[in-house]
Formats: structure tokens, sequence, C-alpha cells
């Protein structure tokens, strides 16, 4: 009824991301910044849709933008990363990739149920050579969370870091 109403917007958002429209999702969050400029979720989706796209660049000035207003955010740091990583930016990579796994440790310690900080703190560990610890997390998260799609996709990328990466459907569908 109202198409520029605020949360409908978001709504409209959320179809397309969940969908990977990534063309779609950029349009809808054009509007939806212009209502709220500092919305972490439409900030973090339009990053996504950057790194999709194979355009870092456009994603990394936004990133550092968002990880300095917003923290407490980890996804900001584990996508800051990928953008440096995408950019070949590593050392920059490796800094912040530390980062995020001591802010991700903290996320879990303060909220050991938020299971998907959990899945990305699973994800960082097995990257960063921890291997046996990040599939502990992982296994966790997909204990706590079966049927969650988000884990599900994070678990699938844990175990192919891991080199095992048919173990995230084994009896758990």
């Amino acid at each position: 009824l109202e198409p520029d109403l605020f949360e409908a917007l978001l709504v409209r958002a959320m179809v397309h991301r969940a969908r990977g429209e990534v063309p779609q999702l950029l349009e809808v969050l054009a509007p939806v910044a212009s209502l709220d400029p500092d919305y972490p979720e439409a900030a973090e989706w339009s990053v996504w849709s950057y790194l999709t796209l194979g355009r870092p660049g456009l994603a990394l000035a936004m990133l550092e933008k968002h990880a300095a207003r917003h923290p407490d955010r980890p996804t900001a740091l584990t996508w800051l990363e990928q953008a440096h990583e995408m950019l070949g930016h590593e050392s920059e990579a490796a800094r912040v990739g530390n980062l995020a796994t001591e802010q991700l440790m903290n996320v879990v310690r303060q909220r050991p149920d938020d299971v998907y900080p959990r899945s990305l703190l699973g994800i960082r560990l097995v990257k960063s050579g921890q291997t046996e610890a990040g599939i502990r997390q992982i296994e966790r998260a997909l204990e706590m969370a079966p049927r969650d799609g988000r884990i599900r996709y994070n678990a699938a990328c844990a175990f192919a870091r891991a080199r095992t990466p048919a173990r995230p459907l084994e009896g758990r569908e």
C-alpha cells in the first residue's frame, strides 16, 4: 500500500537478498539509505552486493565507514577482510581477519546462544588454521539451529575450507 515506507522497502530488500537478485537489491537499498543512511543491515546488504558483483573497491569504502560506526557488528569486519583479499591487500586482510576473530570470540562469549556469530567464528578459526576449534564451533551452531539456512551456508563454507565439503549435509536435513 505504501511502497516507499521504510519497512516495505526493507521487506523488498530482504526478498531480493534471499533470492540473490543483486541489481534489484541495490535498487531498493538506495531509498532505504536515503531514509536511514546508518541502518546497519542496509549497509551490509549493499556491501554484500558489491562483493558479489566483484566490485570490492566500492565495498571497501562503505565497509571502513560501517565498521567504524558499528564496531559491535562482526559481519562488517569479516567482509572488510574479504574486500581486502579481493583487492590483493594480503597484510591488511590478515590484520582485519585477526580483529574479526577477536571480536567474534567476544560476541560468542557475551551471547553464547547467538548462532550466526558462532558460525562466523567457526569460519574464521578454520581460515586461520585452527581447524578443529572452528569445526567445533560450526558443529555447535548446527546443533543449535539445524534448519537455519544462514548457518548451513556458513557451515558449508567452513567445511569446504577444512576440505570436508560433504560434511554439512550429512544427517542435517
